[in-house]
């Protein structure tokens, strides 16, 4: 997201099985696919100066006991001994993404910022993303209440394909708000890359080249 002259790219994976993305400005289709993993995300916090961690955490999300940790540390520029820290990563848990339940799901992404003010965009993505988000999905619910002619009690599930519209949605409502926030991302902005838990399912979204890596313990314990 960012740098002006790029295109965006904003690719929704689904838990298993692929579906085609559509390139915005190029139009072209790609197949993506993910895989299954449990992960698991906390509250958000503050932007950094240099390096930023936590300790290993473990939450409730559904039926799922999960434990997460995260460290980001700045890199080293020999021509710019002052730069910040570029990169950062958000984690969301107890929030209304689930259908009024705050532990039925979770949300954990990284920022992987470049260019002149790669910073500033990373973490304008990562404040933005999670209530753009969470404002689709609530969008969604309502919609299907009133089609449904549910009462405002009736708490309301969203089908996959829901979630990942609203995923797909979000992605590019932020890309929009960021190239208005008076942030110069003309040759700055931010990689992301997302895990959304919901429902013992986890769905993958990337923009740009940072990637999530899928590991399984086998029965040795490696």
């Amino acid at each position: 997201m960012g740098c002006a002259s790029s295109t965006l790219d904003t690719n929704t994976a689904p838990s298993s099985g692929g579906t085609p993305v559509i390139d915005k400005n190029n139009k072209n289709e790609r197949q993506t696919t993910a895989d299954t993993e449990t992960m698991a995300v906390g509250p958000t916090h503050t932007m950094p100066a240099w390096n930023e961690s936590t300790s290993s955490t473990s939450i409730k999300a559904g039926q799922l006991t999960l434990r997460y940790a995260a460290k980001s540390q700045r890199g080293r520029d020999p021509e710019h001994s002052n730069k910040p820290n570029q990169d950062c990563y958000g984690h969301h848990h107890g929030e209304v993404f689930g259908d009024g339940d705050s532990d039925s799901s979770a949300f954990l992404a990284v920022y992987d910022g470049h260019g002149p003010h790669g910073e500033l965009c990373s973490h304008f993505v990562r404040t933005k993303l999670p209530t753009l988000l969470k404002d689709n999905m609530e969008l969604k619910r309502e919609q299907k209440r009133f089609i449904d002619k549910l009462p405002a009690t009736e708490s309301i599930s969203l089908s996959v394909d829901d979630i990942h519209s609203s995923l797909m949605d979000a992605h590019v409502e932020v890309n929009e708000e960021l190239r208005g926030s008076g942030i110069n991302d003309a040759h700055s902005g931010t990689t992301s890359v997302s895990v959304y838990l919901h429902d013992n399912r986890i769905t993958v979204c990337n923009v740009g080249d940072s990637r999530i890596v899928l590991g399984t313990a086998i029965s040795n314990g490696s």
